[in-house]
């Protein structure tokens, strides 16, 4: 099972829509950590950075399977810009994250070249497709201890805000948050 295997199981075990980018490099991350899901080759390399642990690898595989019709990828931004205080804790540190950025060059998290800022990553929203879903059925993923494992991370952390994933990850991971800017907001 490769990265993007694991990435459209993330997806087809989730309930609804995965909202935002560092989301679901949380999860990923957790799935490793906690569940060994790890790809047969070229891992995810989840390394310390400013939002905690995090694959710049990830964003190619994302863009590959938008490209190749297995996931769908839009922007949600509307919705944001619309929050009233009481739906404030839905998104998490969706607030938190694009209001405590700064814009320097090196504040991006992509390793790519369109530089995706930490609020344009955490308003993209990722669906599996009809094909997506077809491309694991057929390959009989849905039936596999990694579909279980990667759902069972999905039930216990994917209804967290993004706020309370991060301050999990960051009290049971430490070593991936040396390089966070936002450590002692968090914590």
């Amino acid at each position: 099972m490769d990265k993007k295997d694991i990435i459209l199981i993330l997806l087809a075990s989730k309930k609804n829509p995965l909202v935002g980018t560092t989301k679901m490099q949380k999860l990923l991350f957790l799935s490793e950590k906690e569940k060994s899901i790890i790809p047969d080759e070229d891992d995810f390399n989840f390394q310390p950075y400013k939002y905690g642990p995090a694959s710049k690898e990830l964003y190619n595989d994302l863009d590959f399977l938008v490209n190749i019709g297995y996931i769908t990828k839009s922007d949600d931004n509307e919705k944001f810009n619309n929050l009233e205080i009481d739906n404030i804790e839905e998104y998490g540190a969706y607030i938190f994250l694009s209001e405590s950025k700064s814009n320097s060059e090196d504040d991006e998290c992509t390793g790519n070249d369109n530089n995706e800022t930490t609020k344009e990553n955490d308003s993209i929203v990722y669906n599996i497709t009809e094909e997506g879903l077809n491309y694991l059925k057929t390959n009989n993923y849905l039936q596999t201890e990694e579909y279980r494992k990667i759902g069972d991370v999905n039930k216990k952390y994917g209804n967290y805000s993004l706020t309370s994933l991060l301050q999990y990850v960051y009290r049971n991971y430490p070593d991936y948050t040396i390089e966070s800017e936002i450590k002692n907001d968090i914590l």
